[in-house]
């Protein structure tokens, strides 16, 4: 008899434990944030998908990046404001694009455009937003170790 109520104890601890891990990764992945650099398609599909299945609001995010911004203006000798004209334009047809598959797949979402440097913006967004999942490409620019190492008490995920 005392085997009996050792092991039940033990499922009871387990699934009482499951339990708890569930409801705290649910809570902690309630908010993702989905930085649209580079970011392949399969990718937003998967992240659409994760926020289904955790019922997670979706915060879309393309940045300005000013470094690539004056980069172009060299580039192309153009002026700033045409640069970023076009930048923006091109910025909101990402989002946009991710609004509708978004649409799609029942996905509460919010359409964030900023202008900046990558790290630092990310790093505020996480924090005003209360992220608890980051969602990024490899092929970012955004130099994804040294941001892991200064961020590590929040969520990372690299597709």
């Amino acid at each position: 008899m005392g085997n009996y109520r050792r092991n039940h104890n033990r499922r009871g601890l387990r699934k009482n434990l499951f339990s708890f891990l569930y409801r705290q990764v649910t809570l902690s992945f309630s908010r993702l944030l989905l930085y649209l650099e580079n970011l392949p398609p399969f990718a937003s599909e998967f992240a659409l998908d994760l926020a289904a299945k955790l019922s997670a609001k979706v915060f879309a995010l393309y940045i300005l990046d000013e470094n690539r911004i004056k980069k172009r203006m060299r580039e192309e000798n153009k002026e700033r404001e045409k640069v970023k004209e076009e930048m923006e334009e091109f910025a909101w047809q990402k989002l946009y694009e991710i609004e509708d598959l978004a649409g799609k797949k029942e996905v509460k979402i919010h359409l964030l455009l900023l202008e900046g440097k990558v790290s630092q913006i990310l790093r505020e967004v996480m924090e005003s937003y209360e992220i608890g999942l980051l969602i990024l490409s490899r092929d970012s620019q955004l130099n994804i170790s040294r941001f892991l190492e200064q961020n590590r008490e929040k969520g990372v995920l690299v597709l």
